[in-house]
């Protein structure tokens, strides 16, 4: 059996609210594969920045915009894979998940942001050298209201961190599910229709885990 953690922050003009949660699945990969949406890809490689990620964080920034475009059909194809393979996923998060996608119309695009990208990449580097830490606090003890602030000028945003398999759908889907996190907190970030920006990085923690981090703005 292999966990995989999520941690949530989220910042709306409102208190910081966190929370972590634990699903255990069996210790075997996520195999899936469909035809991409050419749409998405060609709106993504519209910007320059998108050519310079890795693949497995270009992976993520594609499925979490098609999930974003689709959330019913998402959850329809996607997640009904990854639960017919990992049926201990199958809980009552998945069925208030059916719930909030089924009925959700198309969010905006998360196009990526060179600031939110290096301040995402800084934080899953840092958590990675610690050894898989899960933490909103740098180890210069930043916390991320100070490193959001540092990024630059945003109205709004929040922060997805996630501790689990190199699999980038496999880590939207985790992060959707939110298993033991009782307000949905990386449900509702993503799930946010006033975030238009991203940042996202994933770094290694050993061959089969990785830390991610996510975060989200709106200028």
């Amino acid at each position: 059996m292999r966990p995989a953690i999520v941690i949530i922050l989220l910042v709306l003009n409102m208190p910081s609210l966190s929370a972590q949660g634990l699903i255990v699945l069996k210790d075997k990969d996520f195999s899936y594969s469909a035809p991409k949406d050419t749409a998405i890809l060609s709106k993504l490689n519209s910007s320059a920045l998108f050519g310079t990620l890795e693949p497995i964080t270009q992976e993520f920034y594609y499925w979490v915009n098609l999930f974003r475009k689709y959330p019913s059909l998402f959850y329809k194809k996607e997640v009904a894979a990854f639960l017919k393979e990992f049926p201990e996923a199958n809980t009552a998060e998945a069925k208030s998940l059916e719930t909030d996608l089924l009925q959700l119309k198309q969010l905006p695009f998360l196009m990526p942001d060179e600031d939110l990208l290096i301040m995402s990449k800084a934080h899953a580097a840092d958590l990675a050298k610690r050894g898989g830490v899960i933490s909103h606090v740098s180890v210069d003890g930043k916390d991320f209201q100070q490193r959001f602030t540092a990024a630059g000028f945003y109205r709004r945003g929040a922060e997805n961190i996630f501790y689990g398999s190199p699999n980038a759908l496999e880590a939207l889907i985790i992060l959707l599910l939110d298993h033991g996190v009782s307000d949905k907190g990386h449900r509702i970030n993503l799930l946010d229709p006033h975030f238009n920006l991203m940042g996202a990085s994933f770094s290694t923690v050993s061959p089969k885990k990785v830390v991610a981090v996510q975060e989200f703005g709106a200028l």
